[in-house]
């Protein structure tokens, strides 16, 4: 091998090592073996870390909301500060309520309020990363009652009659998830020359064509739209009605009364198309108050022996009137039908009373107000009873009561499972 060759080889190997030490550091830099701008896992931590060297020395406690009506929440946040002075949200602190009874709150920090009063809402830090030192914060919350959020109106019908009057309902939902009946809503209408209606929600058509009626209160406001037909009344006639959809026809209404026992009496006209409408106008008596009373909403009361027609008239229609003969006959006993029954868990049961007297004759004990029934359950552990309707709360057998004047009536439930 001449010079020449030697060195020629010489410097074919240096560059070869050159070549193949550059190699391998290319391997290294693309498996990620070296420092350069590798990516690392995320910090799958729920707090974030905090300032290296930091410790966590305070927390502000804040709210969406300091004041929340009940059934309402307010999402509140904690807030670190620490001691190179800066700060963060706490994602995961502990979270405490001074008052479970007004307030509940979630580990994520949102508060349920459950009654009125007031609460201290606290954040802890224990467990938080960063503190040695159960640092905490708090914030009041105040409960307000409930508040009203929206108003529906129902009614027997939307679709009236001329000269129609009906009785409109509105009722309120409220924030804590109960409803009740509105009695000193506003009342208005859209169109007054199709329809009107008065303070208490009472309609009265006028002309035919569309109306929206709407019920407003704490500035929340329920609507219903109605059509008013051309239809006209053609006849009336009186029924036993006690607020349901439900009534007893004139021809039906036993014209027997007793003294002590009530019915419920209501004007129905019927219309040229068919409908018919309970009206909210008043029945009249020729008899004055010696044998029986009205009061305004037709709620008839025998008051002494003797006879009396009651009367019920409408728009020039011929007036429909009933004859009735108040007995002297004293109460005899009560009967509950059925008197013997069973009733499931979860479920109820009508009961029926009826008031039997001397002169052989009887009549149901209906559940208004004026009527002095009065039910009860000799075991309330196992069924409960309002105006006739028993109600389940545990297995066994009980013994329902209704006591009705001098007299009492009983039937035996049987309450399963």
């Amino acid at each position: 091998m001449n010079m020449k060759n030697y060195i020629n080889n010489k410097s074919t190997l240096r560059n070869l090592n050159c070549f193949l030490i550059l190699f391998f550091v290319f391997l290294m830099t693309s498996c990620g073996g070296g420092s350069g701008n590798s990516s690392s896992p995320a910090n799958s931590n729920s707090n974030p870390p905090p300032p290296t060297g930091a410790v966590l020395q305070t927390i502000t406690v804040t709210s969406s909301s300091s004041s929340v009506a009940v059934g309402l929440t307010a999402q509140f946040t904690a807030t670190g500060h620490f001691s190179d002075g800066t700060s963060q949200v706490i994602q995961s602190p502990i979270w405490s309520s001074s008052s479970t009874a007004t307030t509940s709150i979630s580990s994520t920090g949102l508060a349920t309020a459950l009654q009125p009063g007031t609460a201290v809402i606290t954040a802890s830090s224990n467990g938080v990363s960063g503190s040695s030192n159960g640092v905490t914060g708090s914030a009041n919350l105040t409960i307000t009652p409930a508040i009203l959020q929206s108003i529906a109106i129902t009614a027997p019908s939307v679709n009236i009659a001329l000269l129609f009057t009906e009785q409109l309902t509105a009722t309120g939902s409220y924030s804590d998830g109960t409803t009740h009946l509105l009695t000193a809503a506003t009342w208005s209408s859209s169109a007054p020359s199709v329809a009107t209606v008065n303070s208490t929600g009472s309609i009265t058509s006028v002309a035919t064509g569309s109306t929206t009626l709407s019920a407003t209160a704490n500035g929340i406001t329920g609507s219903l739209t109605f059509n008013v037909t051309a239809a006209t009344p053609v006849s009336i006639s009186i029924v036993e009605n006690y607020g349901t959809p439900n009534y007893l026809t004139q021809a039906s209404i036993p014209t027997t009364l007793y003294l002590g026992n009530v019915i419920q009496l209501t004007p129905l006209v019927t219309y040229s198309d068919g409908s018919s409408m309970l009206l909210t106008l008043p029945v009249n008596s020729s008899s004055g108050n010696s044998v029986v009373t009205f009061d305004s909403s037709g709620l008839l009361t025998p008051v002494g022996p003797g006879t009396a027609v009651v009367s019920a008239s409408f728009a020039g229609l011929t007036p429909a009137s009933i004859t009735f003969t108040v007995s002297s006959a004293t109460l005899t006993s009560v009967a509950i039908s059925p008197s013997t029954f069973s009733i499931a868990s979860g479920s109820t049961q009508a009961l029926t009373a009826t008031a039997y007297y001397s002169d052989g004759g009887h009549q149901v004990i209906q559940e208004v107000a004026a009527q002095p029934i009065v039910w009860s359950s000799n075991l309330i552990s196992v069924v409960t009873v309002s105006q006739g309707i028993v109600t389940w709360v545990g297995a066994g057998s009980a013994v329902i009561s209704a006591a009705f004047g001098t007299k009492v009536g009983t039937a035996s439930v049987t309450a399963s499972p």
